[in-house]
């Protein structure tokens, strides 16, 4: 799984999001570095933050729920196709 940071550099963590033993993961966009929040249907829970350091700033950018009950929610290909952490690939965000 690739999570971006806030100058767009691709940082790789070992998450298969499309295990079914996922009951939630939740993206967040904090002051543009992506970060993975994966909760288990077994209880157990894992964060990925793409800041490889301290962070300057703490602004909750955005937050998106990827998979829900181990089921993709938003367009996986377009998802993972994303550039950036501020790619435009959530369609439920379009006309706001």
């Amino acid at each position: 799984m690739i999570l971006y940071d806030y100058s767009d550099e691709p940082h790789e963590f070992d998450v298969d999001l499309d295990d079914e033993g996922i009951a939630v993961a939740e993206l967040e966009v904090v002051s543009g570095d992506e970060v993975l929040e994966v909760i288990y249907k077994n209880g157990d829970i894992n964060r990925f933050d793409s800041c490889g350091g301290y962070r300057f700033m703490d602004f909750l950018d955005a937050t998106f729920i990827l998979v829900l009950d181990g089921k993709w929610v938003v367009d996986r290909e377009r998802f993972l196709a994303r550039k950036g952490s501020y790619d435009d690939w959530d369609e439920s965000a379009e006309g706001d």
